[in-house]
Formats: C-alpha cells, sequence, structure tokens
C-alpha cells in the first residue's frame, strides 16, 4: 500500500508556497481571502447588472445578488450577523463604503476625523503585483443615510494618491505576508464625517482580547450578501492572538506574517465588502475602534502520496484578520493637519532632495509614485518624524534646511 499521510496547511492572504512540518518538508499553498466586493453582479446570463452612479448624493449601493450567487466570507458556525441595534444606530452615520466607479468595487470604511477615513489598504491599492483603480475614482457614502458621497481629496486635480497614507502600498500576499500594514488613511475632498468620528483607541491584540473575554468587542460592516447593504452587526466574537480562545498555543508567527504584533486573529462573522471595517468595544463613551478588519485565515489539509498530492480537503476558515489600531493612531490628526503638495515643480523639487539624500533614484519626474513614498518614509524614520510616506510642505521645508545644513 503506497505511503499516505494527511498535512495542515494554513492558508492566509494570497498565494504562495512555505515549507511546514511532518515525515517530509512539502509546499503549502498560502491564501488570503479577503472581505472585498466585487458591485458587478453577476446574472444567470453572467451579465452585469446596471450600477447606480454613486458620485452623486443620496445614492444607494448597488442591490446585493441573491445568496445563491453569494458565499459567506467567514461565518464562524451559526451566523451571528444582525441588523445595528437600535443603541448602537449612531454608528450609520460613521460607517460606509468606499465604491469606484471604474472598477466596480466595494469596501466599507469608517470616519476618524472630519476629513479622514479609514478602511483596508488593499480596498484602495490592491495587492502586489495588482494594477491599482485611479484613486480618482472612488467615493465615500454611507447607504442608508441622507448624506451624500464625497470623493478623495485631490481628485480634481489628479493627486489623490498624494492625500492617502498606507501602511503598505501593494501589499504582499506571500509569506511573510503583510497582513499587519494593511491599513489605509484616506483623506476627503470635505469634512464630510464632521460630528461622526469615531474614536481611535491605540490597543495591543492583547489588549483587545481582554476585551473580547468581557463581551465587549463587535464589528460592524457592510457586507453583500446581508440585507441589501444594511450595516451587519457581529457579536460576539473573540479576538486577539489567537483565532479562538480554545485553540491552544499562538497562530500568529514571524514566518506567516511581516510584523504579526499589530496582528489580530478574530471570529467576528464576516462577508464580502467588509475589508476595512471596524472592529469596536463597547464603552461607557460608547463605540471606539480598536482594529481594522483586513481578511480571512483558513487551513486546508491535503494528503500526501509518494511525495505527491493527490486529494486536497476543502479550506475550513481559522480565524479573521484585523490591524490593531496601534499601526495608525498616530497619523491620523499628522494626516489631517497636512499641507499636501499637489504640482509638479513642488515634487520634483522634493524629489530632488531625496535624490541628493540618496534616498531615490533620479532623474526627478513631478510624478508622485511608490518610489517616492517609499523614499519619503525612509527620511520620516531615519528624522523620527511621524511616517507619513506623502508629500507636504513640512517635509520639503524639513528636506531643504537638511540640505543647507550639510
Amino acid at each position: 500500500m503506497a505511503d499516505r499521510d494527511w498535512f495542515d496547511m494554513h492558508r492566509v492572504c494570497g498565494v504562495g508556497t512555505t515549507g511546514f512540518g511532518g515525515r517530509r518538508a512539502l509546499p503549502a499553498t498560502v491564501a488570503w481571502t479577503f472581505g472585498l466586493g466585487f458591485a458587478a453582479l453577476i446574472a444567470s446570463s453572467f451579465e452585469a447588472a446596471a450600477l447606480p452612479p454613486w458620485g452623486q448624493a443620496k445614492t444607494s449601493p448597488p442591490a446585493s445578488t441573491s445568496d445563491t450567487l453569494v458565499s459567506k466570507i467567514a461565518v464562524f458556525g451559526e451566523d451571528n450577523r444582525k441588523r445595528i441595534p437600535k443603541r448602537l444606530d449612531a454608528l450609520r452615520g460613521s460607517i460606509g463604503v468606499i465604491y469606484n466607479e471604474r472598477s466596480r468595487t466595494v469596501c466599507s470604511a469608517f470616519c476618524v476625523a472630519d476629513d479622514v477615513i479609514a478602511t483596508a489598504s488593499h480596498c484602495v491599492f490592491r495587492t502586489k503585483g495588482e494594477t491599482p483603480p485611479p484613486p480618482e475614482k472612488f467615493f465615500f457614502a454611507r447607504p442608508g443615510t441622507a448624506s451624500g458621497s464625497v470623493r478623495f481629496a485631490g481628485t480634481a486635480s489628479r493627486t489623490a494618491a498624494q492625500h492617502i497614507v498606507a501602511g503598505m502600498v501593494g501589499i504582499n500576499t506571500k509569506p511573510p505576508i503583510d497582513a499587519s500594514r494593511d491599513w489605509a488613511l484616506v483623506k476627503l475632498q470635505s469634512p464630510a464625517c464632521r460630528g461622526k468620528n469615531l474614536p481611535v483607541v491605540p490597543m495591543t491584540p492583547d489588549d483587545i482580547e481582554t476585551e473580547a473575554n468581557a463581551g465587549r468587542l463587535f464589528q460592524a460592516a457592510f457586507h453583500r450578501d446581508f440585507g441589501r447593504w444594511a450595516m451587519a452587526y457581529s457579536q460576539p466574537c473573540f479576538g486577539g492572538r489567537r483565532g479562538e480562545a480554545n485553540v491552544a498555543g499562538p497562530v500568529v508567527n514571524d514566518r506567516d506574517f511581516n510584523d504579526p504584533l499589530n496582528l489580530v486573529l478574530h471570529s467576528c462573522d464576516t462577508g464580502g465588502a467588509s475589508s476595512g471595517s471596524p472592529l469596536l468595544i463597547e464603552s461607557a463613551e460608547g463605540p471606539k475602534v480598536v482594529a481594522i478588519n483586513v481578511g480571512t485565515f483558513v487551513q486546508s489539509r491535503v494528503m500526501i502520496e509518494e511525495g505527491g498530492v493527490v486529494k486536497r480537503a476543502p479550506p475550513s476558515p481559522v480565524a479573521n484578520t484585523a490591524v490593531s489600531t496601534i499601526a495608525f493612531a498616530g497619523r491620523i490628526d499628522a494626516l489631517r493637519s497636512a499641507t499636501v503638495l499637489t504640482t509638479a515643480t513642488d515634487i520634483r523639487a522634493l524629489q530632488q532632495l531625496l535624490i541628493s539624500a540618496r534616498l531615490l533614484d533620479g532623474p526627478p519626474t513631478g510624478r508622485f509614485e511608490s518610489e517616492t513614498r517609499s523614499a519619503i518614509e525612509q527620511f520620516e524614520v531615519g528624522e523620527g518624524l511621524t511616517v507619513l510616506g506623502v508629500p507636504t510642505r513640512a517635509l520639503l521645508e524639513h528636506l531643504t534646511r537638511n540640505g543647507t545644513t550639510r
């Protein structure tokens, strides 16, 4: 009889390979399931249904597809998602969706300042190797409210990317995976969130686990398969460094994830379009944001016969993943108060200074691209500045002073 063994494999974000223990070291498929809702509604004829113009005020998101066409991303056991309870009704003005009219994709997002929202980086910039949709084609809207849609700042001047701070642009989906960097702060073209900002509390995954054990952790998001874009409330759920309270030992490690210290595993039930939604805790002062939901961690099993894979079991979710607020809380005010450079002349001057500092390869182009973002981040880290990675007036002046003192 041929030698057969079952091996466990963890799938985490994207597709790649990694080694794992057992009788042999064999490649393991690794993937991360994103809660990104594609707004193209596939009918039985496989044609996309028409979508409403979200850019107009007081429009609604596209109607969700039927349950037969939508699979739940990560529901643990019984589906505990329900409509937002009355006591949390104010969240309707604070949590919404970002929609890109070019790619027709939807993610959740939430207000953190009068003119700043938070979401997942992959919702805006996609993953490594993918071409991101134009940020000028995004809208932020709050379904079920009278609030109109609003575009990203810089849309009129085609400089929207310069108004977005992100943990990483084009996150890596192969181990070690950049899940804990999958966050973004987006400046809006108007203070559409005034009076609706959610308080963001810096909290470690261990702190979040304490709150979850006390029954105070929940998620609020928009799901493609829930209530025709009604806001869903997921609770009870566990959160922390482990996917469930009864899991023995940590499952977050340096082999699978980059910077896992800010990564939260949670069991709040999610669905398509829930990426970028907040994980919150209930407090005497009201709901507070402690993390951003970004994807799903799943496990597969394969049967090995004579060194080859002969059977694969269907993947099953282990936990959803989120980024702790520690990763981005300190940058919200800095982005809000920043004066962003938008002209090619200013960008070219900034790039020349970065080239002189040997942080960027020349010549200066006057265009804000990923290389310039990375060079800015390197400079900010070296100078002990708040890391934004975007071109600002203060940064240009700081670089100029550094250049004249050398």
